[in-house]
């Protein structure tokens, strides 16, 4: 079972996310976004990579000072987006489970933050 809580954000400003975090988790492709794509960006991770979350490409990213002590700096989509969790099979071969729509969080050192434990996120104001 997976836990759940808010996301309060206090102060965010315009943000890039790192190359690195692009190339492994952000779906830049000009087609429609799909499980097969999600999971081509996937099987291109090193071997030892079990499970991997891939998003359709946000207008942008806001780095978020947040209440999470754990994390008091994520950079967030501007905006919810379309993900795939994608993950290897007993087999190896890896398969591809819809998200919907949901918010791409990263952590301060561009790695994908499991963005699941927020059942939602509370802005300071209108931010899009």
């Amino acid at each position: 079972m997976k836990f759940f809580k808010a996301l309060h954000v206090y102060e965010f400003t315009c943000s890039k996310l790192q190359d690195k975090a692009i190339d492994k988790h952000i779906y830049a492709g000009r087609e429609k976004f799909t499980a097969e794509e999600a999971i081509r960006i996937s099987a291109k991770r090193s071997s030892n990579i079990k499970c991997n979350t891939v998003f359709e490409k946000p207008k942008g990213f806001w780095q978020c000072k947040t209440d999470d002590p754990l994390y008091p700096t994520l950079t967030i989509s501007s905006h919810k987006v379309r993900a795939f969790q994608c993950a290897k099979n007993r087999k190896g071969i890896w398969e591809a489970e819809d998200l919907n729509e949901v918010y791409a969080i990263f952590s301060y050192n561009g790695s994908h933050f499991p963005g699941y434990l927020y059942k939602n996120i509370s802005w300071p104001h209108k931010h899009y």
